[in-house]
């Protein structure tokens, strides 16, 4: 048995009583934390991307810099495939910027989307069908078929984000119901 401090023990016990009120059919704060928590992660993700246009000429072009080569395994951040806001480069490629900014929207739309759906999850074929557009965008530049534009890019990535994560979200709610259940069970337990 593991003993814990009064104070982490509290928390605990009321994360848990949250997750079993949910399961009641009253209101869960594991779902409505959760997606705050997601919804914040997409604004920084986007508010990072956009971060060089408000660093431009403030002196701290070092921390620009900084996040420019940070981010570089994660997008190959071509000058000629990135918008530019004030004559700045962003710090990802026109896709990614689509593909995080459709992100944050999808976080934002879920709880209207899931209320539609009434719970249910969406098809896997959906997600397929969200990745499709951009697929066929990426594999027609290389094949030499057609090279898209900064808009068909950002906008076949946007499609792609918002309709991933509006497949994902219900995943990850899933997975924090688990975790809850989980520390409900070591609370009965010990």
């Amino acid at each position: 048995r593991v003993r814990l401090d009064p104070l982490r023990r509290g928390l605990i016990r009321a994360v848990a009583a949250a997750a079993q009120a949910g399961e009641g059919g009253r209101r869960s704060m594991v779902r409505p934390v959760l997606w705050l928590a997601v919804m914040a992660a997409a604004a920084s993700t986007v508010a990072i991307v956009f971060s060089p246009v408000a660093l431009e000429g403030t002196g701290a072009s070092w921390v620009s810099d900084a996040l420019r080569h940070g981010w570089a395994p994660f997008c190959h951040q071509d000058p000629d495939r990135s918008f530019r806001v004030a004559g700045v480069q962003l710090l990802a490629c026109a896709r990614c910027t689509g593909l995080f900014a459709g992100a944050l929207l999808g976080v934002i739309a879920f709880p209207v989307v899931h209320a539609v759906r009434r719970g249910i999850a969406a098809p896997r074929w959906l997600l397929a069908v969200a990745l499709a557009p951009m697929a066929l965008d990426v594999a027609a530049g290389i094949l030499g078929i057609w090279d898209g534009t900064l808009l068909s890019r950002a906008l076949t990535g946007a499609a792609a984000g918002s309709l991933s994560a509006v497949f994902l979200m219900p995943h990850l709610d899933e997975a924090a119901a688990d975790v809850a259940r989980s520390i409900r069970g070591r609370l009965r337990g010990a």
